[in-house]
């Protein structure tokens, strides 16, 4: 029998990931299918729930073989008067306004971008949650 999560069932079956690759599914009696499928769904009512704590466990030092968060920045023009879009439009083109993370942006033109940058952006950082 395999190690991690096992789910057992009213009937005293285990509910476990290997059973749920496609070949497995179809292998699933109607009573096991619709058992599976309960768990399921009652799971999928508590992931936001469960992956806000797991990311601040993570934020808090914990380690977890196959959840990570990683951080990107974004770059938003947002209230900015007309003119200081329209120098930055005259000196980098539309692509600047397309290209959304200052990376991208720095890739394209080079560092000289990295100053106007700062006049017109605003860094927005959003975390986010993965999946190995």
């Amino acid at each position: 029998m395999e190690q991690g999560l096992k789910i057992v069932t009213e009937y005293g079956e285990f509910i476990q990931p290997s059973m749920l690759t496609p070949e497995s599914i179809q292998k699933l009696s109607d009573e096991q299918l619709e058992a599976v499928t309960e768990y399921i769904r009652l799971f999928a009512s508590y992931k936001a729930k469960l992956e806000t704590e797991l990311k601040q466990r993570i934020n808090n030092g914990s380690s977890f073989e196959h959840a990570t968060t990683t951080t990107s920045t974004s770059l938003k023009t947002g209230d900015l008067p007309s003119t200081a879009k329209a120098e930055f439009l005259k000196d980098w083109g539309w692509d600047a306004f397309e290209l959304k993370t200052p990376t991208k942006l720095k890739k394209r033109f080079g560092s000289d971008i990295e100053k106007d940058i700062e006049k017109v952006g605003v860094y927005d950082t959003t975390e986010k949650f993965n999946w190995k």
